[in-house]
């Protein structure tokens, strides 16, 4: 299995994406209740800004995200690629190429929690996944978009990239769109547990299609997430922190079942890249309404005046 070094965040790679920051919108942390007296604080990685429900195009986005990632699992926070954050709101591209999310699994209301060390759940989680190396996601991509037609196309390979000690790495690709419109994403989701409880981080990246291209793509979500899911655990690792309350019995976890959590975990992912599918099927279904709308607009004929008497 590929071994993943984690890197933090440099300083200057920080204050340059602080100030994008700051013209994109908020991206401070947030906190999040998750019951028992708790909260965690979440963030999104560095050069990624969070997402304002204030604005329409955004509000759609998060909207299609919920709704794509299914019951099991809470988006809780929404973010994007700071420069193209920036070009969307002033109306210069029609949807961002580099986004992600925050998930914690829930059942209704209520965040879960696992009665296990993080060693334990990872290993977990991990157990009835394949794996697989940047190289085979990219190769499986280009294979999806070279398919002649959709029957032809594989299926997209959902494997474990890699394991550290704070996380595991669930790699990914899907093809967007039809014919000239084909877009490849890819998408990584950074497994963990925070104070037992279950936190997933996913980015996506749209790319060229091409192996070589996809592969670069992978590592750029690698080198990012990593360093997202150092930030994540020495936020909240914080040594004022209360000790972590009484949790579930070991017997609950047991019955939530490695099954269960691997569906939640692959569902999130999935359901990322769905809501950019969502969205990308609404934008290209709203220019053929507004094509059909031009079309029917005939201007009134020009009648001659009448002739004087």
């Amino acid at each position: 299995m590929t071994r993943l070094r984690r890197k933090l965040s440099a300083p200057a790679a920080l204050f340059a994406a602080g100030l994008t920051c700051a013209l994109a919108g908020p991206a401070a942390a947030v906190q999040v209740d998750v019951g028992q007296g708790q909260s965690l604080e979440l963030a999104p990685p560095a050069g990624y800004c969070a997402l304002d429900e204030a604005r329409p195009p955004e509000a759609n986005l998060i909207r299609a995200m919920r709704g794509a990632v299914g019951e099991t699992m809470r988006v809780v926070l929404a973010f994007g690629d700071c420069g193209e954050l920036v070009e969307l709101r002033d109306g210069k591209r029609p949807l961002l190429d580099h986004f992600g999310q925050i998930l914690l699994v829930a059942q209704g209301d209520k965040v879960q929690r696992i009665p296990e060390t993080r060693a334990n759940y990872l290993a977990a989680v991990a157990k009835p996944m394949p794996s697989a190396t940047v190289a085979d996601i990219a190769a499986n991509g280009e294979a999806q978009m070279k398919a002649g037609k959709p029957s032809d196309r594989p299926k997209p390979i959902f494997a474990v990239l890699g394991r550290d000690e704070l996380a595991l790495y669930i790699g990914t690709t899907s093809l967007q769109g039809e014919g000239d419109e084909k877009t490849l994403v890819a998408g990584l989701a950074g497994v963990t547990l925070v104070h037992q409880i279950p936190v997933n981080i996913n980015i996506f990246g749209a790319y060229a299609g091409d192996k070589a291209s996809g592969a670069a793509a992978l590592d750029r979500l690698v080198e990012q997430m990593t360093a997202a899911i150092s930030d994540l655990q020495f936020t909240n690792d914080d040594v004022d922190m209360p000790a972590p309350l009484p949790v579930p019995s070991r017997n609950e976890w047991r019955a939530m079942g490695s099954t269960a959590l691997v569906g939640a975990v692959v569902g999130g992912l999935l359901g990322g890249i769905g809501a950019l599918a969502l969205v990308w099927l609404r934008r290209r279904r709203r220019a053929a309404q507004d094509d059909a709308v031009h079309l029917d607009e005939t201007p009134p004929s020009a009648e001659p005046p009448a002739a004087e008497a």
